[in-house]
């Protein structure tokens, strides 16, 4: 028993002396340091915006305040998501969107704002959304979500690291809220709001279609276009209006 409390003392020893030795060996290094400088938090920015519908159906006037720098270009978008019917959950199960509008604007002052125009006319004079307009071409059932979203993104997504940099010279930084990472890993900054929007009802007068309408902008190709008529009217005189001899080219060959 006691050469069990003997070795348990010298092992101790030895481990107190490897302590020690290893606090001493950094003495040297900790008094060459005078002071700890540890790194200052940066505070979150405000940033956020406001979605309220507007005097005109399917118009949405979008507000935000930001504190960031004059001119910061953003891109406002509202889309709704699309769920696939019964008869294509076999083919896609997953839902997919539908950018509905989308418009770029600035921060001035740290206010921006824009407005959305989430209708447009279809060729019957109906308003609708966008995929509802193409639904018909693409044959395909599709449930619309309730709610529609909409996101202020800073773009382009280059602008990203600038806008930091400047910000953390100021001693601030985007909220970690508003920062995301596409699947490719690419950052990328945006708020956003949902809100429930009905779709579109009611018609107008449909707009009179227009050759560049048709044909995907390149009209009716297979027309060949009348030629304008010339404006001067030309004769043809009755008698050689010159008394040269006649050049060899004039001859039949």
């Amino acid at each position: 028993m006691w050469s069990l409390i003997t070795s348990n003392i010298i092992f101790q020893r030895k481990t107190l002396n490897r302590v020690a030795a290893l606090v001493i060996g950094m003495l040297p290094m900790l008094s060459s340091c005078e002071t700890i400088h540890f790194s200052r938090q940066n505070t979150d920015i405000d940033w956020n915006m406001r979605v309220t519908l507007s005097d005109r159906p399917g118009q949405y006037a979008i507000v935000g305040r930001a504190d960031l720098p004059d001119r910061t270009p953003l891109t406002v978008i509202a889309l709704r998501y699309l769920h696939p019917g019964q008869a294509n959950q076999e083919v896609n199960p997953h839902p997919t969107y539908s950018i509905l509008a989308y418009n770029p604007t600035e921060v001035m002052k740290g206010q921006w704002q824009t407005n959305l125009n989430l209708w447009q006319v279809g060729p019957d004079g109906r308003y609708q959304e966008a995929w509802q307009l193409e639904q018909r071409h693409l044959d395909l059932a599709l449930n619309p979500d309730a709610e529609v979203i909409f996101l202020t993104t800073l773009a382009p997504v280059s602008a990203l690291p600038k806008v930091e940099q400047t910000l953390g010279n100021q001693g601030r930084q985007l909220p970690q809220r508003s920062l995301y990472t596409t699947g490719e890993g690419e950052r990328f900054a945006q708020v956003n709001q949902s809100i429930e929007v009905a779709l579109p009802t009611g018609s107008t007068t449909p707009a009179i279609p227009s050759l560049d309408d048709r044909n995907d902008g390149w009209g009716e190709r297979y027309l060949i276009p009348k030629e304008p008529q010339n404006p001067t009217r030309l004769t043809r005189p009755d008698n050689r209006q010159t008394n040269a001899p006649p050049r060899t080219v004039e001859f039949l060959h």
